[in-house]
């Protein structure tokens, strides 16, 4: 476990300080004219161990709140490590303090890992803030009712979604929001687009934008993220995994949890390929947007505007 302040856009590895030195998050300062100062950002890291792997996870806290909970980040289920870093100091930077974590990778076994990946990212989601919860120095910056019993806030993306719904039946009445980003299981991609767009070179791994990505040092290429790439494709986890993914309806389930009184938002991109913007998507959630000029990996590659987005969100409910 470390513990670590930093002024905004340090990393999380600079100038530890102790818990005692830490001041304690009881305001909120709401932006004005559209400019917000976090202030001081600090950090507790630490891992949960789940099936044979170690997750690893940071909780971020900015000195100034825009919002009074927790946002909880659920990432693709692509096995992509750093992937939360930019969303979470992106979120960080708009008030919200943030818990993510590193992709949980395996299921039970095999066969769940590829058919029910939602699964294993629900029980990764409890698993991790459950940890996170009872760990010393996280109470140390959020007050114990508050970190308990406060209001969670689910931004999943991608194949996220259907993990953090999931979960969000299990905690629904801690549950304040869930904002989708690019979420699948809302009716869309149909298979017959999926087929179309293989010549365009979507699939498998979204490569118009991981490539770029990869390049521009948007995704870390890692040992860890080879490897997580080559086991994808030699276990054939790609396809077994976006089927199962495709076969899952998000909607009825999404319903009940907005009969509870969860706020469901749902942001698409423009240029998303993987998942399209549908405008039909509107009628099932709370609130529904269009990104401009935005890929599937938007989250990570313009993760300041997405996060600036889901700031705005919260806000206007």
């Amino acid at each position: 476990m470390a513990l670590v302040e930093s002024s905004p856009g340090l990393s999380p590895d600079c100038r530890p300080e102790s818990a005692a030195e830490l001041a304690s998050v009881t305001k909120l300062h709401p932006p004005r004219e559209g400019v917000f100062n976090p202030g001081v950002k600090s950090y507790a890291q630490g891992s949960t161990a789940l099936r044979g792997e170690e997750i690893d996870w940071t909780l971020t806290v900015p000195e100034n709140l825009a919002y009074d909970g927790l946002a909880v980040i659920v990432n693709g289920y692509t096995g992509i490590a750093q992937s939360s870093q930019a969303p979470r100091e992106a979120h960080a930077d708009n008030g919200v303090a943030t818990l993510s974590f590193s992709p949980a990778r395996f299921g039970a076994n095999w066969l769940e890992s590829v058919t029910n990946p939602q699964r294993v990212h629900a029980i990764a989601i409890k698993k991790v803030l459950s940890d996170a919860r009872q760990d010393e120095t996280v109470r140390k910056l959020f007050k114990r009712e508050e970190l308990e019993e406060g209001k969670l806030l689910l931004v999943p993306h991608s194949m996220g979604g259907l993990g953090a719904s999931r979960f969000a039946e299990t905690e629904a009445g801690s549950t304040d929001a869930i904002i989708n980003l690019a979420s699948v299981g809302f009716g869309h991609p149909t298979f017959r687009e999926l087929i179309a767009d293989i010549p365009k070179g979507s699939l498998p791994g979204v490569w118009h934008e991981l490539i770029p990505s990869l390049i521009g040092g948007e995704i870390e290429a890692s040992r860890r993220n080879i490897h997580d790439l080559r086991h994808y494709i030699t276990k054939h986890r790609y396809p077994f995994e976006g089927l199962s993914c495709l076969l899952e309806d998000s909607r009825p389930r999404t319903a009940r949890l907005r009969e509870l009184g969860v706020f469901v938002a749902y942001q698409a991109y423009e240029k998303d390929i993987l998942v399209r913007a549908d405008d039909r998507v509107a009628e099932h959630v709370d609130h529904h947007e269009v990104m401009k000029n935005a890929g599937h990996l938007a989250p990570i590659r313009k993760a300041h505007a997405v996060a600036g987005r889901v700031r705005a969100i919260l806000e206007a409910r």
